[in-house]
Parts: structure tokens; C-alpha cells; sequence
């Protein structure tokens, strides 16, 4: 017996149900990613082993890596982060990386040269002070600001007042911002101003709990120092980690974990500045927000 075929007029109402049928499957194909799989903004762990695609040196082998899928912080270059798009926990898979804009240093990145003035002239609540040196007397010194010297000049028992010190014109390397901090002493203040490192390269590493705020404010990233203008230093940007930059690589990785989340991660933005006091020590409070002295004072890093 010949299989029933349908009619004309009941094909004809058939084939724009399979057509829509066939058109969801196909949509269903190229947007979405089997359950469980890593999608836009999902936040993956991988495994990778990265080879110069062209010489087939080995460049990074067996590192991790944990970023939002799709935004750019992997530092391995956008192609790959598509590539992880549809795998899932244990999946490992092999990508070549050829002419990613996103390993390449493109466009002009500003910020100010200059920094806030430092008041030589200081005090801090003694429960402060003694909190980050210790115990206060005149006489006493101690790092401030990471790089000068404090001196107390006298103490009460609510108040610690002292003095910041610095050489006339001396200069600190800050290779945080491929820079060097040049000093002045004035009457009243220090100034301080960045004078750029031409071709130095460096890398600004994501916010993090530990350390929410960025050198000057900067985009995580690599960079390489272009110059300056009167008022500016100048970069230029990759998201690529320094090592990666401008080499085509072959990719082995491994998918370790991921953890589907229902908005992308944000990658840009106003990461804020971290209060930290001038008289700790920390080589880092060069570019940051000392603590708030006795006079209304601060010093603030953008």
C-alpha cells in the first residue's frame, strides 16, 4: 500500500508549521548553549596551556584563569573567550588565536600626570598614629606615604603632629603606572608630579577584595606608556596579559568549573579609591587616599 500522502490544501497549511519548527531549532542552535554549559557573563575557571602559534614555544603552561565570559578579562583575548562559549565542566578543547585585536595595545589612554599636594605640615588622632607605628615621641620617625620620612614635632594626648620630609627633586620609580614620581619642595607642600616612562610596559590587575581600587583608576588590562602632555600621561591599552600581547597563540584548555550567573560582569567603571594611611608604610599609598589628617587634608588618587 502507498503511504497516505496529504492533500494539497493540507500540505499547504503543514509546511509553514515546519518552517517555524525548523526556524526554532535553528535559532535554538546558534543562541543558546546546552544546560549547564558556560554562556555570556557566566563566570568559568579553565585549565590552559598557551604555544606561540608560530615558533611553538610553550608561553604559559598549565595556568588558571577564572573571568566573566565575554568580558574581556581573561586576558587571553577575545576569540577565546568565545571559544569557551557552549562548554561545560570538564570539557577540553583546543583554540588557535590568530590576529586578535583584543592582544594588540590600540587607542589613547589619559590620566593626570599631577598629584595632589602633600601638606608638610601634619597631625593625626594619636589612636591613629600609634595604631599603624606605635608608640609616639618627639624625635620620632617613620615612613610616610611609602617613599618620605615623618618626623614628630610634639605629642598630646589626643594628637601626634608631625612633619613630612623629601629631598628636592627626588624621584621614586612607580613601574605600577610605568612612571616616576618626581617630588618638589615648596614652603607649605610637597608636589608631585608623574614623568612618563616611554615604552615601559605594565598591567593592572581586576579589583578585588583586598585591593578594590586600580592605579590611577585604570581599566584592568597591560599597558604601554606612549608619553605625556603638560597635564596628562598617555597609554596605550590591551586586555591581553604583557606576555600575549601581539603573538598568535594555540590554546589547549580545560574547563574547571563554571558558575551561570543572570547578568554579565561589569569590566569597566569608577572602581572608587581605598582610604589608605599615610603612615603605614605601604609603597602603594603613593597613588592612594592617605588618611584624613587633623587639618581636613587628604590626598587623592583618580
Amino acid at each position: 500500500m502507498n503511504p497516505t500522502v496529504p492533500s494539497a490544501p493540507a500540505m499547504s497549511r503543514l509546511l509553514p508549521l515546519l518552517a517555524a519548527a525548523a526556524l526554532v531549532t535553528l535559532l535554538s542552535g546558534c543562541f543558546g548553549v546546552p544546560p549547564g554549559a558556560a554562556d555570556n557573563g557566566d563566570n568559568v575557571r579553565i585549565r590552559y596551556t598557551a604555544y606561540d602559534l608560530e615558533t611553538g614555544a610553550v608561553l604559559r603552561q598549565n595556568r588558571t584563569a577564572d573571568f566573566a565570559v565575554g568580558s574581556g578579562a581573561s586576558g587571553l583575548g577575545s576569540q577565546l573567550e568565545r571559544a569557551v562559549r557552549g562548554h561545560q565542566a570538564n570539557d577540553t578543547f583546543t583554540v588557535e588565536v590568530r590576529d586578535d585585536p583584543a592582544l594588540d595595545y590600540s587607542g589613547v589612554v589619559e590620566v593626570n600626570r599631577t598629584l595632589a599636594p602633600i601638606p608638610i605640615v601634619q597631625s593625626a588622632p594619636r589612636m591613629d598614629f600609634e595604631q599603624y607605628v606605635g608608640e609616639a615621641f618627639v624625635g620620632q620617625r617613620f615612613p610616610a606615604y611609602g617613599i618620605y620620612d615623618g618626623l614628630v614635632t610634639n605629642v598630646t594626648n589626643e594628637t601626634v603632629h608631625f612633619r613630612i620630609e623629601a629631598q628636592q627633586g627626588q624621584e621614586d620609580p612607580v613601574p605600577s603606572v610605568g612612571a616616576v614620581l618626581v617630588t618638589t619642595v615648596g614652603e607649605t607642600e610637597l608636589r608631585r608630579e608623574l614623568r612618563p616612562e616611554v615604552g615601559a610596559t605594565f598591567a593592572v590587575s581586576p579589583p578585588s577584595p583586598a585591593q578594590p581600587s586600580t592605579p590611577r583608576g585604570l581599566e584592568p588590562g597591560s599597558y604601554k606608556v606612549l608619553g605625556a602632555t603638560e597635564t596628562k600621561l598617555q597609554y596605550s591599552r590591551s586586555v591581553g596579559a604583557p606576555d600575549l600581547v601581539g603573538k598568535d597563540l594555540r590554546v589547549v584548555v580545560t574547563v574547571v568549573a563554571v558558575q551561570q550567573v543572570p547578568e554579565p560582569m561589569p569590566t569597566s567603571g569608577n572602581y572608587g579609591a581605598r582610604s589608605s594611611p599615610q603612615v603605614n608604610g605601604d609603597p602603594s599609598s603613593i597613588l592612594g587616599t592617605p588618611l584624613p589628617t587633623g587639618d581636613g587634608h587628604t590626598d587623592h588618587g583618580h
